[in-house]
């Protein structure tokens, strides 16, 4: 097989993260030198080992990204030696729900530089090695996202999806991140979104962002409900105040981006019969953005 031209690597654990050790062995043997990119998701038992054996490729990654991973608790990293490749410069790093990954990135002589990092996500993986990480960069990064608990962990609706030890949770502060042109913020429920306003509102006019971007995972699983109803009614004109607010001179785009499962509009009750689809939100839910034509409202399905 002549990978000679690949460039990005997607590999799953699948649903359950239970893909044995055999099959992870088999990642770094595709890792040829076109290769930049490497996204891995849903181990729930990662190797130390594994994760080496790709450093060690002879290639110039630029971006690692890691999405529901957890680090093996069976393999202390400290008992096996460093990779002695040339060190990657990532550009890019994602560590969704993968907290416990970012220990081994830091280790000294740990083949990774992230001087040159210019896009993160840190979605639900906010701690102090993390910290670590984006303190580095902080000057320099140009796009930043993250989940609303990553500003303050009670911003959370459903409290059992606990996204890191609280004992090492490490606040983002926006203010320390003067070159962003991009903010991307991830929500559960659309009434979270005015819990992210405090945080938010430490951006000062010395700030560059250009766009800020919500995604709300579950828009509408409260639908049908007076209380959530009334609680989404109030929701919408309190974020368009605060958000026109803030002292933003290169502000160019506001969106918010439902991510939707069209199987959610399928009625349990009667199979196979469509339920209606829940109305979306329009442009005079946010006066003081649309008038500064800022808003955009978009919706990306999934399954």
């Amino acid at each position: 097989m002549n990978l000679s031209r690949l460039r990005i690597i997607r590999i799953s654990g699948g649903e359950d993260g239970a893909t044995d050790e055999a099959t992870l062995g088999l990642i770094p043997d595709i890792v040829s030198e076109s290769v930049r990119h490497v996204h891995l998701s849903d181990f729930h038992s990662l190797s130390y080992t594994t994760l080496t054996r790709i450093l060690e490729k002879p290639c110039a990654l630029e971006g690692l990204h890691f999405h529901e991973c957890t680090a093996s608790e069976s393999e202390p990293s400290d008992l096996f030696p460093l990779p002695i490749s040339p060190k990657h410069h990532l550009t890019h790093l994602s560590l969704s729900s993968s907290a416990s990954i970012a220990q081994w990135l830091v280790r000294p002589g740990f083949p990774l530089d992230f001087s040159n990092l210019i896009c993160a996500e840190i979605s639900r993986s906010s701690n102090g090695t993390v910290a670590t990480i984006l303190e580095g960069v902080r000057g320099t990064l140009k796009s930043l996202t993250v989940a609303g608990e990553d500003f303050d962990p009670t911003i959370v609706t459903f409290k059992y999806w606990s996204p890191f030890r609280l004992d090492d949770f490490r606040p983002i502060q926006l203010l320390r991140f003067p070159a962003l042109t991009h903010l991307g913020i991830a929500l559960d429920l659309p009434f979270d979104i005015v819990a992210t306003l405090p945080a938010i509102s430490e951006i000062t006019n010395r700030n560059t962002i250009q766009e800020i971007i919500y995604t709300i995972q579950i828009p509408h699983l409260l639908d049908g409900e007076p209380q959530a109803a009334a609680e989404q009614s109030s929701t919408w004109p309190t974020f368009d105040a605060g958000i026109a607010a803030l002292p933003l001179p290169h502000l160019e785009r506001v969106e918010i981006m439902f991510l939707e499962n069209p199987d959610d509009y399928l009625d349990p009750d009667q199979p196979g019969a469509a339920r209606a689809a829940p109305q979306h939100l329009d442009a005079a839910s946010f006066p003081l953005l649309s008038e500064r034509k800022l808003l955009f409202l978009t919706t990306q399905y999934y399954q």
